[in-house]
């Protein structure tokens, strides 16, 4: 065992996995299995070049909303449309576009943590002028449907050792 004040001080987490290595030898494998973490686990991952998982420079299109897009578009995938909301003329031109609702989130974030559905002017206004975040916000249209998730756990060959999907 290796104790750390914190999980969410990277320089104490550095030091956890020095130590392993330096008493076990290289590592081969970091992961949380919690999507809070997926950054510095690829961050340790980077610094301990371990070739399991993702690194520092993959990581984005797993975090990122607006990446995760690019690939979905890549991949022939329909997606809703969205903006960069960066300026209250910018989302009103949206709203113009798109009609109401939208959805506001945070581009990097966790589930739906601090996520708004914009219904009208006034709830626009209210976003840009008194709860404007100081952090990169998505803005999408609102689209109707069914939303089914699928999670799983492989192991190292690929095979599905634990899935789970909800509607």
């Amino acid at each position: 065992y290796y104790r750390v004040n914190s999980l969410s001080n990277y320089d104490d987490m550095y030091k956890a996995v020095a130590y392993f290595a330096s008493k076990y030898g290289k590592i081969d494998y970091i992961e949380s299995n919690n999507e809070y973490w997926l950054e510095q686990d690829a961050r340790l991952r980077t610094d301990f070049n371990v070739n399991t998982g993702k690194k520092i420079d993959e990581i984005n299109f797993f975090k990122s909303k607006e990446a995760m897009k690019t690939c979905y578009k890549n991949g022939g995938v329909k997606t809703a449309r969205y903006i960069i909301p960066t300026t209250f003329e910018k989302g009103k031109e949206f709203v113009e576009e798109v009609g109401y609702p939208v959805i506001v989130k945070p581009d990097n974030g966790v589930g739906a943590y601090a996520t708004y559905k914009i219904h009208n002017e006034e709830e626009l206004k209210k976003f840009y002028f008194e709860n404007f975040p100081n952090i990169k916000y998505i803005m999408e249209e609102f689209i109707n449907g069914d939303l089914i998730s699928f999670d799983g756990i492989c192991s190292s060959t690929g095979d599905p050792l634990f899935m789970s999907n909800e509607v």
